[in-house]
């Protein structure tokens, strides 16, 4: 686990902060970037719709954390 600064969506985050998450095509489609949310509410950036609940996946090209989160890459 790491820790960083999340300004942006959780890709983009993670990279500014030296991560290489595995990722492809930064829209939500591929699912590539695809990870767990440990802990930590997170919301889609296309749908709006928020994610509270512990172990999820989440897609981190279109997530942006609304509270300190814990991601499992």
């Amino acid at each position: 686990q790491h820790e960083f600064l999340a300004e942006t969506n959780l890709l983009s985050s993670a990279e500014q902060a030296g991560l290489r998450p595995q990722h492809g095509c930064r829209m939500g489609v591929c699912n590539k970037c695809s990870c767990t949310n440990v802990s930590g509410v997170t919301q889609n950036l296309l749908t709006g719709d928020i994610e509270d609940q512990p172990n999820r996946p989440i897609k981190l090209c279109v997530s942006q954390a609304l509270s300190p989160v814990t991601i499992d890459l």
